[in-house]
Formats: structure tokens, sequence, C-alpha cells
């Protein structure tokens, strides 16, 4: 049986071309989250991205945490959403994980127990969230994170030439392992909803 593949499925919102900017309509998706603040190269997101992980292979995993429709499928990329605090000099982030629609919260719930009992990591800030992103911008930036704000400065002014408002989050889909590619292959989508 074919495993659901979310770039696949959902190409438009996963696939974009650097130096181009295109307009995406993003559906409205249901994640596991957790969410905290600080630089992404602090312990505490590199931790929360290790939860995060946990909790959705456990889910895919363990077929018998799910009542009804479970399907297989293919874990999708990281997801982060970012906005300034502190005048700037901070952020605070979302790290996201896009999930089956046959996920619940008793499923969620299932899997974080497992996680923590067998993992001992504390999986209490994960969520099961929905969000419904609407109509956006995004590009794609290929080199270090570090350099993903040079993308974003252009991104900002495209919709500022194209007369068009922010609308939510800085958000960042990471399409490359950073374990197995090159810094200077590293593949990120960034998008802005627009109004």
């Amino acid at each position: 049986m074919k495993k659901l593949d979310f770039k696949k499925e959902l190409k438009e919102c996963y696939s974009a071309k650097e130096d181009e900017f295109s307009v995406v309509e993003v559906p409205e998706n249901k994640f596991i989250t957790i969410e905290g603040s600080g630089h992404p190269k602090e312990p505490e997101y590199q931790k929360a991205i290790e939860i995060l992980y946990n909790v959705a292979y456990t889910i895919k995993m363990k077929k018998d945490l799910t009542k009804e429709g479970y399907f297989e499928y293919v874990v999708p990329p990281l997801e982060c959403l970012y906005w300034f605090l502190n005048n700037s000099k901070n952020f605070g982030w979302r790290l996201m994980l896009l999930q089956p629609e046959f996920v619940t919260e008793e499923t969620l719930e299932k899997a974080k127990e497992l996680v923590k009992t067998k993992k001992s990591l504390d999986t209490s800030k994960v969520k099961l969230e929905t969000f419904n992103e609407g109509k956006a911008i995004q590009t794609l930036h290929i080199g270090a994170y570090d350099k993903v704000g040079d993308t974003c400065k252009k991104l900002e002014q495209y919709i500022k030439d194209n007369g068009l408002e922010e609308n939510g989050s800085w958000h960042e889909i990471y399409l490359s392992d950073p374990r197995k590619t090159a810094e200077d292959k590293l593949k990120t989508i960034v998008r802005r909803p627009v109004k």
C-alpha cells in the first residue's frame, strides 16, 4: 500500500524556487507543535526538535494508538513559526509537524505518555493545533540557516512592492536534513501570510 506523502499531496505548499516569489493558498491543517523562545542554536530549541520528532514517530509507528482511520504516511518536514520579542532582540518560535487527519487529542496524549516513559523526555508542551494560514507569499532559500534573514528581507520587500500587508508570523519549512546535507545546500522555504 502506498504511503501518503504530504510534500506530494500539498505540492504547492512544499515547493518553491530560489529568487522567485509565489502566491500560495495554504489550506487548514493539523499539526503537533511545541513553543519556546530564544535562538535556534540554543539547547531549548534543539531539545524541542527531539521531543517533537519522538512524539511524531511514536504516532506513526504505534498504529494501535489510533482508534480508527490509520493509514501509512511519511513524516513531513519540520516547520517553524517565528515572531520577535523584546524590541526585536529575541524571538519566540513554534516548531510544527503536519499530522494526518486521524490524529486526535487522545492519540497525541497516548504518544506523549509513551515518549515520556520510554525516553524520559518532557512532552508536556506538545499540543495538537489547527492552523489556517490562507494566502501567503513564499520563496526558497538555499544555504546556511544563519543567512535565511537575507531571504526574509527580499520577501518583505516583495510584499511591500506589491501593495500587500503581512498577516501572520514568519514561517520556515526545512526541506533538508542538516545531518546529511552540506550547509551551503540546505533548502528552506520562507513564507509570510499576507492580505
